[in-house]
């Protein structure tokens, strides 16, 4: 491998799998690159050699080398197979992986970046929004069941939503056991079972995390997000996330575009924008001829 790191059992890095029709974002990745000096390992479905040597300032993996079955959720298997080549191979301590939609909101150093890993670790607590709607409570109830929850267990968490809500941070020894223990290199997933929920519920069900409710951290609290830190658009309620000692790390680019803080390191969702713009402008255009027809009638 090029330009790998010294120690790299002290070291993050990013894991993101890609296809062509996401080869636009590829710039967005490449500033990351050369701004932070983070290493991006991409997972692509086979060797593409005009984009390796286009974008030269990337790692890449081969997702047709590393998977020896059929797959049935390209993301997730992707993922979780390109961490654990990267946990194998080069011995990283971290990796985020996350999917290639985002973009550099704040310029940081590795330092900065493997200390929000140490401190999530460290902390064990992951938060996510209470009472979320039917359709993200059957994810959490899919992956829940993935691991061999109770349904105890499931009634009492399901209805917290926390996807999206902090950068998806894998740490070497436990994905490792989580991935044997598993037996993740044979399984197969359906569409709801997200990767880094899996892993989330595993720690856990197995290394002590919690999972709080953030709706729920004062008696009278009046401000609710009823999902995921992927909703968050008011700067308020991230005000109150900070007076409760809560950073998040990414939020939505469609949403939350306008929210600036030191410690919001990437926006994801940079396509959602895109659509949300091409609907409007599809919308507006209905309309014109809604009233042109009219005129004529």
């Amino acid at each position: 491998m090029r330009n790998m790191l010294q120690n790299v059992k002290e070291k993050v890095c990013f894991v993101i799998p890609i296809h062509p029709p996401n080869y636009r974002f590829l710039p967005n990745l490449e500033k990351i690159v050369r701004k932070t000096g983070v290493e991006i390992f991409l997972v692509l479905t086979e060797q593409d050699p005009y984009i390796e040597q286009k974008y030269s300032c990337f790692e890449y993996i081969h997702f047709n080398r590393l998977q020896k079955k059929d797959v049935t959720n390209w993301p997730t298997e992707k993922k979780f197979l390109g961490s654990k080549w990267v946990f194998d191979t080069i011995g990283y301590k971290y990796v985020i992986t996350c999917d290639a939609e985002i973009k550099l909101d704040k310029v940081f150093n590795h330092d900065e970046l493997f200390k929000i890993c140490d401190d999530f670790f460290y902390n064990k607590r992951i938060y996510g929004g209470g009472n979320s709607a039917d359709i993200f409570q059957k994810i959490n109830e899919d992956c829940m069941e993935f691991l061999g929850f109770d349904e105890k267990c499931i009634k009492k968490y399901k209805d917290i939503y926390f996807w999206f809500s902090e950068l998806p941070i894998y740490e070497k020894t436990t994905f490792i056991e989580f991935f044997e223990e598993q037996n993740l290199g044979k399984r197969s997933y359906v569409f709801n079972h997200y990767d880094h929920l899996l892993y989330s519920y595993w720690l856990f069900l197995n290394k002590d995390f919690s999972i709080i409710d953030w709706n729920k951290l004062t008696s009278n609290q009046t401000m609710k997000v009823n999902c995921s830190g992927e909703l968050i658009c008011s700067n308020s309620f991230f005000d109150m996330l900070k007076e409760h000692g809560i950073e998040l790390h990414w939020l939505s680019f469609n949403y939350a575009r306008h929210i600036k803080r030191n410690y919001v390191l990437l926006k994801y969702h940079v396509d959602r924008l895109e659509q949300r713009y091409t609907i409007s402008k599809l919308k507006k255009v209905l309309r014109a001829l809604f009233r042109l027809n009219s005129l004529y009638k």
